[in-house]
């Protein structure tokens, strides 16, 4: 048996005990969930044909094709399996399945596939490797949080009605804090499409003389307190490929953001607020 002098100061510490390991079972869920998506992103990624090998297949059939046209006035249609010299008085050996003008409209075709293919796998590693950059500025955020309260909305729940919502561009990220929407750009697109569809009165944030995420506070004509603003700061900081230090965030509303081009903009009667990156 233990005596206990002070009763407010015992249960105190077996409620800070109790909370710390709370906060630390929910941080390692959301942490493992998180984690396993960034796995998927990169078994899969690793699992993507090589672009440089598809266009340099694509090559090789126009070029053999080339080859083919060059020299049609020398073969006759019923030839399938021949020799040929290049342009540069290399051998070239075909076997073809078709007659030689068919088969050069054939390569020339597959050329063109596997160009195609190479673009749209170009784009997609492109996105997919935006995502899983995002995921670990998550990751990173989810380590450092203090409190439940904060994971939660760093990576809240799924809701059961989820799937029923309209889908939502994939460039941005929604979180909620004291029922102030706040949307983060992931990258270029997102920057754009929130600064296309923002409100002239929602808050718009961005790092001072750095290239960084934009980032807004919907407004809903409410007042926004200095505890949103804080943590939008935070977000658009940590969102941003930006080293640890000081940096001054930039805030203002929409209706003072002039867009130059795509995401580049300027803007005027703006506060600002000292955030450290740790």
């Amino acid at each position: 048996y233990k005596e206990i002098k002070d009763f407010k100061k015992y249960f105190q510490e077996q409620f800070d005990n109790l909370y710390q390991k709370r906060l630390k079972e929910c941080k390692n869920i959301k942490l493992n969930t998180l984690n396993k998506k960034m796995q998927t992103i990169k078994k899969y990624l690793s699992s993507l044909e090589k672009e440089d090998d598809l266009l340099k297949e694509a090559e090789d059939y126009s070029f053999r094709a080339d080859v083919l046209f060059a020299n049609l006035n020398n073969l006759k249609e019923y030839e399938r399996k021949f020799e040929l010299k290049d342009f540069y008085g290399k051998t070239i050996f075909f076997d073809l399945d078709c007659n030689p003008k068919q088969s050069a409209n054939i390569f020339y075709k597959k050329s063109k596939k596997l160009k195609q293919r190479a673009k749209n796998i170009s784009i997609e590693r492109s996105n997919l490797l935006e995502k899983l950059y995002f995921y670990e500025k998550l990751y990173k955020l989810l380590e450092k949080a203090k409190d439940l309260f904060e994971l939660e909305l760093l990576l809240p729940k799924k809701k059961l009605n989820e799937n029923k919502k309209i889908q939502k561009d994939s460039n941005i990220i929604d979180f909620y804090f004291n029922e102030f929407k706040i949307s983060v750009g992931k990258n270029e697109r997102g920057n754009e499409y929130l600064l296309k569809n923002a409100k002239k009165e929602d808050l718009w944030f961005h790092v001072k003389d750095f290239s960084s995420a934009h980032v807004f506070i919907t407004s809903n004509k409410q007042k926004i307190n200095e505890e949103v603003v804080e943590f939008a700061a935070k977000l658009c900081m940590n969102f941003s490929n930006l080293k640890s230090g000081a940096y001054i965030v930039d805030y203002t509303k929409r209706n003072f953001v002039k867009v130059k081009e795509k995401a580049f903009v300027n803007y005027i009667n703006f506060k600002s607020i000292k955030i450290i990156k740790e």
